[in-house]
């Protein structure tokens, strides 16, 4: 190359830098020596060429750095609007520039493209290379083009990195003597450091970069496909072929990407009809994609900074589907996963349920038939009366998939989305009959059909009045609606199943839940619902009502942030948004919301001591809450255990704290007024809280009216 070319070509790579690339020559032109990034993959075409990289012919005469300057600043206003998105990153992180000290020797250089502007973006940081796939939507990542390496050694020269502080962008360069002139003549390009190093023959693997100089533009061409060299070649265009620029190593990706801390983990329990799968997706170069697959569905999963989440429809009971991830080397992953749509451990006031193998399991107190044994009893009765383990219960359903249970009375879902009722039916809560002029409100002693519901996906119980969120997202109600907890626009009472009148014709479903006296659901698009009481707050409208004001259709609650799943107590609501944060309002009196606020809390607010990505599940029932913070692994706040035994010496307990050492491997939570039944990755269950009527279900040695602080087993037949 003649001293004018080279300095015409010196000229239009900095130039070039503003368009997010950068090319070098040295002085002596030989084709051995090293340049900036390459334009590379394997995999693009002459399509794909950049279109905007373009200068004007630059004078040589004495003032020539001076006009490159104002060059410059003109190609940074022309571009600004292309440049905005990475001038902010530059501005924010110190990225791959003097990273050259780790113990691999080997680094990605990672290529972008920009369909729209026809340029390409390199960066060998994958710190930078994750904030842009996260803030800059409109880079699209190809892939790795080369890889490089951090360490120097024998053959192979420093490749620098600049940061050009007019445009935002950054400039490379691996000749010592055009780092010189940049230094002294262009101070707007501020050294960072050394980006990598490359080599200066081809041996040990190395493989060439090839250079294109285009005359009319300035801008130079790299390429390491010997395809892509022949076709730009062929093509002509204004391009010459100068040679090979330097060497590196080809991408060399043979292993597919991995999996980490999955939520829901294998099993889990969700009671949304949409799962918020997420987890944390690795691979030892880059992740091109992620999606679910279940049945011939697949969903598309959103990727960002080594995380991923989708969303993923579900039917009742175990859904199974499969984790697919792929890099851009074509290495792919298929995993296996399971997630169950409703609750398999369940308590109520002080009785308990699990499904176990397909069966249905009950124990604990039993005053109004319950536990569905077919009699009603007490723990003074003897084990044959009144168990104090699970005891297997018979009905006439298909397999059970859920359970609800509330107070003194059980609801339970079976395989084929009917819903079957025992116990207290003072207020009709059982649905057991037909809305006639006479009430039907006798207690069921063993599990009956609840009819004129069919397409069920999931169940909630208050304390006196149940839910059910049909296939169709309709909502239906029955009980007590003493203050419009049932949303049918009334307050009478009802012994059947009437539909949830108001909600908005875009409101799909994907959730019901019910705390005392009042009812919620929750929208695909992450809006939540509310009816019924509102004393409390409950209805989160930043007011509150008398303890008799009713609310007889579906208000929406005040929330700025996207829901993705309820919990309710007696008079609390738990609201986990999408950034993993926990929102939460109504009674507080117990700190089941928080010990730094007051009670009630009429407006929903973002609790203190769960911010962003601090939850992953809130269950909550009577007036104490939990969250799972870790896969597996849950915390409690809110009312203690009990007031007797082995309980701590305070009532209240301000802030979510594990709930137990041993207490891992979470799937499910079935939350009472005070008791706790837990249901382990090993199939395993076991219970803590107040004892009372067998209600822990760990057997005689049990100790009545007991408050258990550990986990204790259950026992079964």
């Amino acid at each position: 190359m003649t001293p004018r070319s080279f300095l015409l070509s010196l000229l239009a790579t900095a130039v070039l830098a503003a368009c997010g690339g950068g090319t070098t020559s040295d002085t002596d032109g030989a084709a051995g020596q090293m340049s900036a990034l390459t334009e590379e993959t394997a995999s693009i075409t002459a399509t794909t060429l950049p279109t905007a990289e373009t200068t004007t012919q630059i004078p040589l005469d004495s003032v020539a750095a001076q006009d490159l300057r104002a060059r410059m600043r003109s190609a940074a206003e022309i571009n600004g609007s292309e440049l905005d998105g990475l001038a902010k990153l530059a501005g924010s992180s110190k990225t791959s520039a003097s990273v050259g000290t780790g113990a691999t020797s080997e680094r990605a250089v990672y290529r972008f493209w920009r369909p729209k502007q026809g340029t390409h973006f390199y960066t060998a940081s994958s710190t930078e290379r994750d904030q842009i796939i996260a803030g800059l939507p409109d880079f699209r990542l190809e892939g790795v083009a080369f890889v490089a390496h951090t360490n120097s050694a024998m053959g192979l020269l420093p490749v620098y990195r600049f940061l050009n502080t007019v445009s935002g962008s950054h400039f490379y360069t691996a000749s010592e003597s055009e780092k010189r002139f940049v230094q002294t003549h262009i101070p707007e390009l501020r050294l960072e450091g050394v980006a990598y190093y490359a080599a200066t023959q081809a041996s040990n693997g190395f493989v060439p970069t090839f250079r294109f100089f285009n005359a009319t533009k300035f801008t130079h061409f790299y390429t390491r496909s010997e395809e892509e060299r022949d076709q730009l070649i062929a093509a002509g265009g204004g391009y010459t072929y100068e040679g090979v620029a330097y060497y590196v190593l080809p991408s060399r990706d043979t292993s597919a990407p991995v999996l980490a801390e999955v939520f829901p983990a294998a099993g889990e329990s969700v009671p949304t009809t949409v799962a918020y799968v997420s987890g944390k997706v690795g691979d030892n170069v880059a992740v091109k994609s992620l999606s679910l697959k279940i049945g011939a569905t697949e969903v598309p999963a959103t990727l960002q900074a080594g995380a991923f989440s989708a969303s993923l429809p579900l039917v009742a009971g175990l859904n199974s589907y499969t984790i697919v991830a792929e890099d851009y080397a074509g290495n792919r992953l298929e995993s296996p996963a399971t997630v169950y749509l409703g609750s398999r451990a369940a308590g109520g006031g002080s009785h308990s349920g699990a499904i176990r193998n397909g069966l249905l399991y009950t124990v604990g107190r039993n005053n109004t038939g319950q536990l569905g044994f077919g009699n009603t009893s007490v723990l003074a009765d003897g084990e044959a009366a009144h168990p104090t383990l699970m005891r297997q219960i018979g009905h006439g359903a298909q397999t059970p998939v859920s359970l609800a249970f509330n107070q003194n009375f059980s609801l339970m879902l079976d395989s084929v989305g009917t819903v079957w009722s025992w116990g207290s039916n003072a207020s009709g809560q059982l649905g057991l009959g037909t809305c006639g002029e006479t009430m039907v409100t006798d207690n069921q002693l063993v599990p009956a059909h609840v009819t004129g519901l069919s397409s069920v996906q999931t169940i909630a119980a208050g304390y006196d009045h149940s839910l059910a969120l049909k296939a169709d997202g309709t909502v239906w109600a029955f009980g007590k609606n003493n203050v419009g907890q049932l949303g049918d626009g009334s307050t009478t009472d009802r012994d059947c199943a009437v539909q949830v009148r108001g909600l908005p014709t875009d409101a799909a479903v994907i959730q019901v839940a019910a705390g005392s006296q009042g009812s919620y659901a929750l929208d695909a698009k992450g809006r939540v619902w509310a009816w019924g009481r509102n004393q409390y707050g409950n209805l989160g409208q930043g007011t509150t009502s008398s303890s008799s004001a009713a609310q007889s259709a579906p208000v929406r609650v005040l929330l700025d942030a996207k829901i993705v799943m309820l919990a309710t107590g007696r008079d609390h609501v738990l609201a986990l948004t999408e950034s993993g944060a926990v929102v939460g309002w109504g009674l507080n009196a117990s700190s089941q919301l928080t010990g730094e606020w007051g009670s009630p809390v009429a407006l929903p607010a973002m609790l203190p001591a769960l911010p962003d990505a601090s939850a992953l599940r809130v269950w909550a029932n009577g007036n104490s809450s939990w969250v799972m913070k870790e896969v597996g692994v849950p915390y409690r706040w809110g009312q203690r255990l009990g007031n007797s035994g082995t309980d701590f010496p305070s009532a209240k307990l301000p802030a979510p704290e594990r709930v137990s050492a041993s207490l891992t491997d979470v799937l499910d939570v079935g939350p009472g007024a005070s008791h706790w039944l837990v249901l382990k990755a090993t199939d395993r269950f076991v219970s803590l809280g107040w004892s009372f009527q067998a209600s822990l279900g760990s057997g005689p040695s049990t100790i009545d009216t007991w408050a258990y602080v550990e986990p204790i087993s259950v026992v079964f037949p």
